[in-house]
């Protein structure tokens, strides 16, 4: 996302890095001191993560279908849906690390250095992105998966199976070509030489 304007107003230097991935969660904006707070996400890890509605609707389209359903009130039956004070809770079944990191993105606010995330990190966080359907962010992993840091053989073959998996040729085709930097495959990974039928061209050659 474009820089946004330092609490005080200023504007933040054009040179300074992006933040990095939260490692406590919740984080600001996304602690229940946020006044403009309308819906909490509580992920897998048990956090709750305050959130606006409207930024997840415009980021969203599964969002948007899903909070467009009518809301039970809190003074209706308890069993139908749960409440934190005024505040509805939604159960997501990402971990919290992912959950942030998507609403970094997706939110107004500076994105976390993606390149900076392991790239197991960064399959859930596009696990996430997909099942909500949230373009913006699978745009920037796939910006990421480019960086020199995932372009070494050994990260190569991640970033490959997971172009591979969603379709994106160009993005295989690159991955693949860097696994040819370093030593074959089966000499890193020796179970790749167990595999009778596997042949190491299926995996450098995308149709």
């Amino acid at each position: 996302m474009a820089a946004v304007p330092n609490n005080d107003g200023s504007q933040p230097p054009p040179d300074s890095p992006a933040p990095s991935v939260e490692s406590v969660f919740p984080s600001p904006p996304f602690t229940e001191s946020n006044p403009r707070a309308d819906l909490i996400l509580e992920t897998a890890d048990g956090d709750r993560f305050f959130v606006v509605k409207a930024i997840l609707i415009q980021a969203s389209p599964v969002f948007e279908t899903m909070l467009s359903l009518p809301q039970p009130t809190v003074s209706e039956d308890p069993n139908e849906q749960e409440f934190d004070g005024d505040l509805p809770v939604v159960k997501v079944t990402e971990k919290s690390s992912a959950l942030d990191t998507l609403l970094r993105i997706s939110y107004p606010i500076r994105s976390p250095q993606l390149n900076s995330v392991d790239l197991t990190e960064i399959g859930d966080v596009l696990q996430a992105a997909l099942k909500y359907d949230v373009d913006g962010a699978v745009f920037e992993i796939r910006n990421a998966l480019n960086a020199p840091r995932f372009r070494d053989p050994i990260n190569a073959l991640a970033v490959f199976v997971m172009a591979y998996r969603n379709g994106w040729k160009e993005d295989a085709q690159r991955a693949a070509r860097d696994t040819l930097k370093g030593p074959p495959l089966y000499a890193v990974y020796p179970c790749v030489g167990y595999c009778q039928s596997f042949r190491l061209s299926q995996i450098v050659t995308v149709p």
